[in-house]
């Protein structure tokens, strides 16, 4: 993968380093709570991403490109356990946490008013690294 734009430093709360670079449709960043190492990577879709935003995939299953009730039943269709239902627009399953974003307009009815909110989609997705997995960074 490689980015389109350049690598700039971020802030981001109680991390040691940050780094973010843009993506077609979105942004990646690159993270450090403690010490130098590697512990989240997290990737956003943008509100004006277009149909060629990379897809963000996890398992298989591109986790932007669906409503949050497929991708929540795709993900339990790979097998992972304990896939809970969306809890106020975020869900997380293991060390991946999936947030949500602003409801994406449909077509309003000029009859009546809908009796319940459309679908909504994530829009944000933070995958934390276990210490094992952890890998030096340059901050």
């Amino acid at each position: 993968m490689e980015p389109h734009g350049g690598v700039t430093s971020s802030w981001v709360c109680r991390t040691q380093w940050a780094l973010g670079f843009p993506i077609p449709g979105g942004s990646v960043g690159l993270s450090a709570h403690e010490g130098a190492l590697l512990d989240c990577v997290w990737v956003s879709r943008w509100q004006s991403a277009t149909d060629d935003a990379w897809p963000v995939g996890f398992l298989g299953v591109d986790v932007f490109g669906w409503s949050a009730d497929d991708v929540l039943q795709a993900l339990r269709e790979q097998g992972l356990p304990r896939v809970p239902a969306s809890h106020h627009g975020t869900a997380r399953i293991g060390e991946l946490r999936l947030g949500r974003g602003p409801v994406r307009p449909e077509e309003p009815s000029a009859r009546k008013k809908p009796r319940r909110p459309g679908p909504y989609f994530f829009t944000e997705a933070s995958l934390q690294v276990s210490p094992s997995q952890r890998v030096a960074g340059t901050g």
